[in-house]
């Protein structure tokens, strides 16, 4: 959206790109530079795809640039964007101040809950299971444009079969998914928020296939894991934008005695019973795909 510096009052809402510019009359002299003050929360960019998810801060314009280009992630009615401008006139600066205001609407996350089984054995699987997790998010437009909806998540996984190999993202956080899909959203899933109360539902299952390694006699697992509720605007050029995260995780081991022998849950297994996600501006950010970091 492109919007001029004239005292007007604008409604957007986050994660629509903000483009401003100076309007000024021409006794005003030549525009010479222009020193923004813009509130709240605003980044220059957010890529999201199998690759990454990386942010890019906002930075103010360099010397010569005279117009702003950003998205707000965070929302808030009456915000005051003020453009402190030197003009040369007259082999002379002058310094006048001009100033638009913004009512920047954001999605509400009315609810984010889930419900949980347990960790334990059901044939070839040891994991979390019955389905592991269901989470349902509820969220509300509170004034934002019409838009869609989706889940991210991102794992941090640790499984390791004895003897055999493991598969771990080493200690960080990638993106959550399976091979051969054509979008990150989780389970391929997206909602339409416009005009009431949309619900976005999915359910997870993590688990480690006993049989991958036919000689391991144990077998760990131990994943933590951040799902986040997303709002894109329908408005050209509009970013996916933070509204709510949701951590979990679970840590089981299954032993047995020998490759004969079937295998059974070792020691106390634990995870996330039920947890409840919350508001966040936080972004998920990656730099690797899950179903790509393989057996090492």
């Amino acid at each position: 959206m492109a919007v001029e510096i004239t005292g007007a009052t604008t409604q957007v809402s986050v994660g629509e790109k903000i483009t401003l510019g100076v309007k000024f009359t021409k006794e005003w002299g030549v525009l010479k530079s222009v020193d923004w003050s813009i509130p709240g929360k605003v980044i220059k960019n957010y890529t999201c795809n199998f690759a990454q998810g990386k942010l890019e801060v906002f930075a103010p314009p360099g010397p010569g640039k005279f117009a702003a280009e950003f998205h707000w992630v965070d929302g808030a009615d009456g915000r005051v964007v003020e453009a402190k401008c030197v003009f040369t006139a007259s082999g002379k600066d002058v310094n006048k101040t001009v100033s638009a205001t913004f009512d920047v609407k954001r999605p509400k996350l009315d609810s984010y809950t889930s419900a949980t089984g347990s960790v334990k054995i059901d044939g070839d699987k040891m994991g979390l299971l019955g389905p592991g997790i269901t989470w349902t998010a509820k969220v509300s437009p509170n004034g934002a444009r019409a838009g869609l909806i989706a889940f991210i998540q991102q794992i941090k996984p640790h499984r390791v079969w004895v003897p055999g190999k493991k598969w771990s993202s080493g200690g960080v956080f990638v993106l959550d998914g399976a091979a051969g899909k054509s979008k990150i959203f989780y389970a391929q899933q997206t909602e339409s928020l416009s005009g009431g109360t949309a619900t976005l539902t999915s359910n997870d299952s993590p688990s480690n296939p006993l049989s991958a390694f036919p000689a391991a006699l144990t077998n760990t697992g131990e994943d933590a894991f951040k799902i986040f509720v997303m709002y894109q605007s329908s408005a050209a050029g509009s970013l996916w934008v933070p509204l709510g995260v949701l951590a979990w995780n679970w840590k089981g081991e299954a032993r047995r005695g020998s490759t004969g022998d079937p295998w059974a849950m070792h020691g106390t297994p634990s995870w996330s019973v039920n947890p409840s996600g919350a508001d966040t501006l936080d972004f998920p950010e990656w730099s690797k795909y899950y179903p790509n970091l393989g057996y090492t």
